[in-house]
């Protein structure tokens, strides 16, 4: 991806999400975006990539581009990290007045690169 560079923390800076926006008119634009970063950041060995809200047609075109992952509810997140989670604001949240815990829920779970994927819809 041009223009992109490994994110560095602070030094001393606890262990936590590395978030990126990744913006696209349709799901079709943001795939090769989505790839990209995977790509770049596959020299952390990221396992367990995860969509949330379980967005089966981000992960369906995902993994027509060879890209393994999984999509899950948020809820069922709690306790368990995540090495690499996409976050799809496609799919609306079930419970919208708890939009601040599940946002907490996910940056807090996940260990590694947070990808948060915002479209037109």
């Amino acid at each position: 991806m041009k223009g992109t560079s490994n994110i560095v923390p602070y030094k001393g800076t606890p262990p936590v999400a590395r978030p990126i926006v990744v913006y696209g008119e349709s799901e079709e634009v943001l795939i090769p975006k989505i790839e990209s970063i995977i790509e770049h950041y596959k020299i952390f060995d990221l396992k367990n990539t995860c969509i949330l809200e379980r967005d089966y047609n981000l992960r369906n075109l995902l993994s027509r581009k060879n890209i393994k992952v999984e999509s899950d509810f948020i809820l069922s997140l709690k306790g368990l990290k995540k090495e690499c989670v996409i976050w799809s604001t496609y799919i609306p949240l079930e419970f919208e007045k708890e939009a601040f815990e599940f946002a907490y829920t996910i940056i807090t779970r996940t260990s590694g690169v947070l990808i948060i994927v915002i479209t037109e819809q």
